[in-house]
């Protein structure tokens, strides 16, 4: 079988590589064919500016493959309408839509597979609703508990050091991880020096 692969992490402190391992034994024990991968990192899955997602979508109708491979329903997407989305394009492309997980392959023109589909689109999409509020709950316990402030002290950086890496060539991904940042941080660093050279 011919299948696109899609992965997706939601946060920079995240790898694609816990991933890697389950789609590369599917794969392997199910003698695929892989004509195109797809990666979004640090992307919610109900971000609608996934790149590689979008990308994908714009070649569901190609006919160079037979399914997409993902890790789990959850990675494709955490939204309900662009998650119903893929499955009528799914279903008007006949494109098959596998989990390496559970091993479970998923054909949206059967009607058992389409409301299947749906029931766990939906269940994506509430699990990241519900994520959110405990979110919000825990900023809001602890707010009250620390007097107002919550969450990590501001780290600092030494700017020089990522001068000195950058001259070197190195990415702004590799320097975070040798500074033992996350990229977010770091840019918001360099955003920081930014604004006062300004």
């Amino acid at each position: 079988m011919r299948v696109v692969v899609y992965r997706r992490v939601s946060t920079d402190m995240q790898t694609v590589e816990s991933q890697n391992v389950t789609l590369k034994r599917y794969i392997e024990q199910n003698k695929c064919e892989v004509t195109r991968e797809y990666i979004d990192e640090s992307k919610s899955g109900d971000s609608k500016s996934r790149a590689q997602y979008n990308e994908m979508l714009t070649h569901i109708y190609d006919d160079d493959y037979d399914a997409i491979l993902c890790f789990d329903d959850d990675r494709l997407n955490r939204d309900i309408n662009s998650g119903l989305d893929l499955l009528l394009k799914c279903k008007e492309a006949k494109k098959l839509v596998i989990m390496a997980s559970t091993g479970q392959v998923f054909d949206y023109n059967n009607d058992t597979d389409m409301l299947m589909g749906m029931i766990k689109t939906w269940v994506s999409s509430n699990e990241k609703a519900k994520l959110r509020l405990r979110v919000k709950a825990g900023v809001e316990r602890a707010r009250a508990e620390r007097g107002g402030t919550w969450g990590a002290e501001k780290k600092t950086i030494s700017l020089k050091r990522y001068d000195e890496y950058k001259l070197m060539g190195l990415s702004d991904r590799k320097i975070a991880k040798l500074m033992n940042v996350s990229r977010n941080t770091l840019a918001a660093r360099l955003k920081e020096r930014e604004q006062k050279e300004v």
